[in-house]
């Protein structure tokens, strides 16, 4: 097992349902590498004590990831290709899943923008075909929405809809800060979505309650002081309110969220030395 990790809903889910089955299966396994001392903890618990030594917390892979850092230069470049005011603060909503969630977002941001009337709002909705539905709630909501894919037509931007693939990686690196979707109910999955995007360009990130499928990133980020959960709209506001008014606050977590990236690198390199090391001790290895 590699990058191995197990839900405290599906740990449930098997010990009422097939723990036995799970018992079977681990005690075949010759290595259990997870990404938590949680997971191991889980793994430990279903596979009995036969496998105790066989688990070991590597790491969570994902922080290997290939994220492009780009320079003041690309940045303001980026800003100008999508018409936003030349030094207004961006807030950035990516991954988002559901009308309701998109609602939570659009509220916070009416919100903030009562003290902070130049802040703009950039969201990417997790499925652009939910481009329209969410322009609809942006213009309901006061806002006055553009797609990226019909910008060309466009002056100016302070409410911009990302209706395209690819490219919310690099559109972090606009933020002022982040709010990461599928978080706020109702979620697929546990809820989560990719912290480590913003985090990358060392931007503060919040989340909402559900972060099933992101727990690791989830316990790693909070724990750095950079990655913050938000109940509702209201402390997403109170949180964003905040960062606004204090430049020199979020200068101090963008180093932070770079150190932790810096810090987390490396574990697929590891967990392909366990893989290598098993095969060449193949005699080792179960059939």
């Amino acid at each position: 097992m590699v990058n191995g990790r197990i839900t405290e809903r599906s740990y449930r889910r098997v010990l009422r349902y097939g723990a036995g089955l799970f018992r079977w299966m681990l005690s075949n396994m010759d290595r259990l590498l997870v990404q938590s001392e949680a997971d191991a903890s889980r793994v430990r618990a279903l596979g009995g004590a036969g496998i105790t030594d066989r688990v070991e917390v590597v790491g969570n892979s994902k922080f290997d990831q290939d994220i492009v850092q780009l320079s003041a230069e690309d940045v303001a470049k980026m800003r100008s290709a999508l018409k936003f005011p030349e030094t207004a603060p961006i807030f950035v909503a990516g991954s988002t899943r559901s009308a309701e969630e998109e609602a939570e977002i659009l509220r916070a941001y009416v919100i903030m923008r009562t003290r902070f009337p130049e802040l703009c709002l950039l969201v990417a909705p997790r499925h652009i075909d939910r481009a329209g539905e969410l322009a609809d709630a942006m213009r309901n909501a006061g806002l006055e929405p553009v797609r990226k894919t019909e910008i060309a037509a466009a002056a100016s931007v302070r409410h911009l809809i990302l209706d395209t693939m690819g490219d919310l990686a690099n559109v972090y690196a606009l933020a002022a800060f982040a709010f990461v979707g599928n978080s706020f109910s109702p979620v697929v999955n546990g809820g989560g979505q990719n912290l480590l995007q913003p985090l990358a360009h060392g931007k503060p990130v919040c989340f909402g309650p559900n972060t099933a499928t992101v727990r690791s990133e989830v316990g790693l980020s909070t724990q750095a002081g950079v990655g913050f959960e938000v109940q509702n709209a209201e402390e997403l506001a109170v949180w964003g309110e905040r960062l606004l008014a204090n430049e020199a606050e979020r200068a101090t977590i963008g180093r932070q969220a770079r150190d932790l990236i810096v810090s987390q690198r490396g574990v697929s390199l590891r967990y392909a030395r366990e893989v290598a090391a098993i095969a060449r001790n193949g005699s080792g290895v179960r059939r």
